[in-house]
């Protein structure tokens, strides 16, 4: 009987050993998988972030706010170039026909529709400014709409 029951127990541990072994196996086997998934998703996505395409399609609307801009400044730089330009051309005009007058009251009138002038210039001016300001903020609002609206998507 003593026989029996080391046999016995002998079996059991075998059939508990079997089991842990069995179990472990699985585990490890889990492990590995779990470990070869997660490489294989690493680099479908180092592909991923170093296609060029993928990399363009990111980084576009920061180029276009880029462009948006760039094309801003230009524009206003263009505008204050022009409107300072004028400003020297018509301060000579008005300094030669001061220079001429022989009259108080003519020279004033002169002096008073040069000012006139200059009133309409920078309204003139600032209307331009204002345009392009406008049309470059609805241009990256719309750039920046897009991009939300792709992000919301995905």
């Amino acid at each position: 009987m003593v026989q029996r029951t080391k046999d016995l127990d002998v079996a059991v541990q075998h059939g508990i050993f079997h089991t842990m072994v069995v179990q472990c196996t699985k585990t490890y086997e889990r492990g590995i998988n779990m470990y070869a998934k997660m490489i294989e998703d690493m680099q479908a996505n180092m592909k991923k972030a170093f296609d060029i395409k993928s990399y363009e399609d990111a980084m576009k609307p920061m180029a276009d706010l880029f462009e948006v801009n760039k094309a801003t400044v230009e524009t206003l730089t263009e505008q204050q170039t022009s409107l300072f330009k004028h400003l020297i051309e018509g301060a000579m005009e008005q300094a030669k026909a001061l220079t001429v007058e022989k009259d108080l009251a003519a020279a004033v009138e002169s002096q008073k529709a040069y000012l006139q002038g200059l009133q309409e210039q920078f309204i003139d001016a600032a209307k331009a400014s204002q345009e392009t300001l406008i049309k470059s903020r609805d241009q990256a609002s719309g750039i920046v709409k897009s991009v939300i609206e792709t992000a919301t998507k995905h």
